[in-house]
């Protein structure tokens, strides 16, 4: 799980900082994240999937969806890019 999202946050960086020029960089700190809370949530239409609320230690909380297949603990701590 921890490869995917480090994958997926530099894809994303890769394709933002592809659609446009900037002297500017991309600035992030990694922090650890804990599961605190899982939600089961109709995004689409008759499509149900997982949100997963995580919890940084100077409280801050971000969510992710998941498909349904999976399985996750709440108290999981996981790194996780912020941008700064």
């Amino acid at each position: 799980m921890k490869k995917l999202l480090v994958i997926a946050a530099i894809a994303v960086s890769g394709v933002l900082t592809g659609c446009y020029s900037s002297r500017e960089g991309i600035y992030a700190n990694l922090q650890d994240a804990e599961l605190v809370k899982i939600d089961t949530v109709e995004r689409y239409v008759n499509q149900y999937q997982q949100l997963l609320t995580w919890k940084t230690s100077d409280n801050m909380e971000y969510v992710s969806y998941v498909p349904m297949g999976r399985k996750y603990v709440i108290g999981t701590r996981m790194s996780v890019l912020i941008r700064q």
